[in-house]
């Protein structure tokens, strides 16, 4: 509750890219993990992290969080998957037109992974040939 007894709300939209936001940090923690865990646990994570980026799509559906799953994808060692991601990836971004909320979630996911738009369409392409 907030003072005067009025109930704080975030729009739909904000919540869902809030709570995409928090599962891409998620992803982090889990890739930090990977770097220093024995070589038997590298699957499970690498299935957590991609699992959990793709969730955050699902929630908040940012072509870029495509983007992001591709990018794990392929360092789990399965290109199909990735140029399959990279080319759902492209075909996304392609019709995307971020709105307000869009656009400054993009940037601090951007930041996040440093890497902004027009770079990952270039690496995506490169990708997928």
């Amino acid at each position: 509750m907030t003072p005067g007894g009025m109930v704080a709300d975030a729009p739909h939209q904000v919540r869902d890219a809030l709570a995409a936001q928090g599962l891409t940090y998620y992803v982090e923690r889990v890739m930090l993990r990977v770097q220093c865990a024995p070589d038997e646990e590298f699957p499970s994570l690498m299935q957590k992290a991609i699992q959990t980026q793709m969730k955050a799509y699902l929630v908040h559906n940012l072509p870029m969080y495509l983007y992001g799953a591709a990018d794990l994808v392929e360092l789990a060692g399965e290109a199909d998957g990735a140029k399959d991601l990279f080319r759902q990836f492209l075909r996304e971004q392609g019709t995307f037109r971020p709105d307000q909320i869009d656009a400054t979630f993009l940037r601090g996911y951007s930041q996040q992974i440093g890497l902004d738009i027009a770079e990952a369409i270039g690496v995506a392409k490169s990708k997928v040939g």
